[in-house]
């Protein structure tokens, strides 16, 4: 654990331009870039509502309007022939309260800018509407006939919120900022207190952890199929030419996140039947590592400051990437009309690589935290009475993954986050050709990518033994790497077993963390609906993050009995028990002893 050195240095190096081009790409966008766009909308003549375009200068001057006090997108009818576009789309300082069309006086017609109010076009009358994130949306009597204007507006509603999905699902998150941070910080906090708990009751919480995860992807399932019945059963009821792209969205995601609960509840559901006698396997090695982390009480800090760590990443990804996402220029043809926001080559590239710098960070500091708990425990294995294990193992390991193996860690994260980007790439993609209907293409995709994530999960698994070796003796990633792949091989029959049941045990307890966070999420934003508006994108998000925190915390018994288990593989090739004595415990050897032959089922 002493004669250690610098390897790798280069990906340091590496790691450190990269980012200094992260915070070049930050400031760009910054300049650049208007997510208040995503959050009012825009007119005709490209304002965004709610801001001062004349202060900005994203706006030509003669086109730029001073709208701080016009915070609604109000979409005007402009023809009664619905053949062509129809409407103008207008800012206003509330939504019309009152139907007005056609209009009596002066006072109830809105007209475009610089335009004399007037009974006749280009003036209409106003018709009621309701806010719906910041755009009015109007108020349907199905017991009346339904007007051009009405009919205009909600096509233009539509048009819209079809433009770009990647800019709705950024400007949803963005307003929903508050509600993903005290998830997150919920998520950590319930992390932290079952970590705590399985340290100190570890048979008990574990088929407690397994009732729980199944009651509680059962309810949420359950939720969500009556939440997509209401809303199946609402969106039937307004007529065909009213209905807004956003509810028949709202119900397919609806769909596909019950489906796939249902599948999730399924397949943990039989896998725990499989693996119902080999449970108290499981619960075995998970008491040895709660001896080590007994001993090391510290270590339950490690995920406490790896999810403080990861909170404010995801807020400054999403948040830099809410800028980038509208670095989209205005553009307006011979005549001088606004044609839309057009991004340009440039700003895609800065996109990517804003998306790149977020995995390879991410990547980093789950890196940092296996390598650290790793070398805590093997400082806590490697000694024959457990009671002269060094002190503050925690920060011993800290210190020597900071002084010696930062330029390994970002190695490691750097071949898996490429692994990442080109599973991302690779799907948009696939979502472009979408269109074509060719069959023999879309197996072909599909294979590509399930060959993809399966070589993501082995990449992973080569990973996490090789930080282990890095942090036990303090290889290179490519020295660390090859070595643990050869201490499983070698021990294969020896550490399957209790591998493959120990880590669905753990996973387990992700799950529940994640079900258990999304639902709590779920219930609070449906019922705040009005001010969140689409409820569904922010609580996949924040079960997305809560997965990740989880991860980060339950890494901890992930990551001790993985390194428990390596440390045994290396104790019996160094050692013979007899003239060199075990490190191993006599429980630990009796539990992988025994199971040695057993496989996963």
């Amino acid at each position: 654990m002493q004669k250690r050195s610098c390897h790798d240095i280069l990906f340091l190096l590496l790691f450190i331009a990269f980012w200094a081009g992260m915070f070049y790409v930050a400031r760009q966008a910054l300049d650049n870039g208007d997510p208040d766009r995503l959050i009012y909308g825009w007119d005709y003549e490209g304002n965004v509502c709610g801001v001062n375009n004349k202060e900005r200068g994203f706006i030509p001057p003669n086109k730029s309007q001073n709208f701080n006090t016009s915070k609604y997108l109000y979409f005007m009818p402009a023809s009664t022939d619905l053949d062509k576009r129809g409407y103008i789309d207008i800012c206003v300082p509330q939504c019309p309260n009152a139907t007005h069309f056609p209009p009596n006086s002066t006072d109830q017609v809105l007209c475009p800018y610089n335009t004399t109010a007037s009974l006749e076009p280009p003036c209409y009358g106003t018709f009621k509407s309701r806010s719906l994130l910041h755009r009015c949306v109007p108020e349907i009597n199905l017991g009346f006939n339904v007007t051009a204007a009405e009919e205009a507006a909600i096509k233009a509603l539509n048009l819209q919120q079809a433009a770009d999905l990647s800019l709705k699902i950024f400007g949803t998150l963005v307003r929903s900022w508050k509600y993903i941070a005290v998830s997150a910080a919920g998520a950590l906090l319930l992390s932290f207190i079952w970590l705590f708990l399985m340290s100190k009751f570890a048979g008990v919480l574990v088929y407690l952890t397994i009732l729980l995860v199944h009651a509680v992807v059962a309810i949420l399932a359950y939720l969500v199929y009556h939440t997509m019945q209401d809303a199946d059963q609402a969106y039937s009821s307004i007529p065909p030419l009213l209905r807004l792209v956003s509810e028949e969205e709202l119900i397919k995601a609806l769909k596909v996140i019950f489906i796939a609960l249902v599948v999730i509840l399924a397949v943990i559901f039989l896998i725990t039947l499989c693996m119902w006698q080999r449970i108290g396997i499981a619960i075995g090695i998970i008491k040895e590592a709660s001896k080590a982390m007994v001993h090391i009480p510290t270590i339950l800090l490690v995920p406490v400051g790896v999810g403080a760590c990861i909170i404010p990443l995801a807020v400054y990804w999403f948040y830099i990437g809410a800028y980038l996402g509208t670095t989209g220029q205005p553009t307006y043809d011979a005549d001088g009309k606004f044609q839309g926001y057009e991004t340009s080559t440039f700003w895609i590239r800065m996109q990517l690589y804003h998306l790149f710098g977020g995995f390879w960070a991410l990547n980093f500091l789950h890196a940092m935290s296996e390598c650290v708990i790793a070398g805590a425990i093997a400082s806590w294995y490697w000694v024959h009475d457990k009671k002269d294990v060094p002190a503050c193992p925690v920060a011993k390991s800290l210190w020597r993954v900071i002084r010696y193996h930062l330029g390994s860690l970002m190695f490691g994260a750097l071949i898996l986050s490429i692994v990442q980007f080109i599973r991302f790439l690779l799907h948009q993609l696939e979502k472009r050709v979408h269109a074509n209907q060719n069959q023999m293409i879309k197996c072909l995709f599909k294979c590509v990518q399930c060959l993809l994530y399966i070589f993501e999960r082995f990449i992973k698994f080569l990973n996490k033994n090789a930080y282990i070796m890095i942090s036990i003796y303090g290889y290179s990633f490519c020295h660390g790497a090859r070595r643990g792949f050869s201490l499983i091989a070698g021990n294969f029959l020896r550490v399957a077993a209790l591998n493959c049941v120990s880590g669905f045990v753990v996973f387990l307890g992700k799950l529940f963390v994640c079900a258990a966070t999304a639902l709590v999420a779920f219930i609070y934003l449906k019922r705040n609906s009005d001010q969140v508006g689409d409820y569904v994108i922010p609580t996949v998000a924040i079960a997305i993050l809560a997965y990740a925190i989880s991860v980060a915390f339950f890494n901890v018994f992930d990551i001790a009995v993985d390194t428990l288990l390596l440390c045994f593989c290396e104790d019996c090739e160094r050692n013979d028990g007899k003239e060199k004595p075990y490190y191993m415990s006599d429980s630990l050897r009796s539990h992988i002893e025994t199971n040695h032959k057993a496989c996963c089922c």
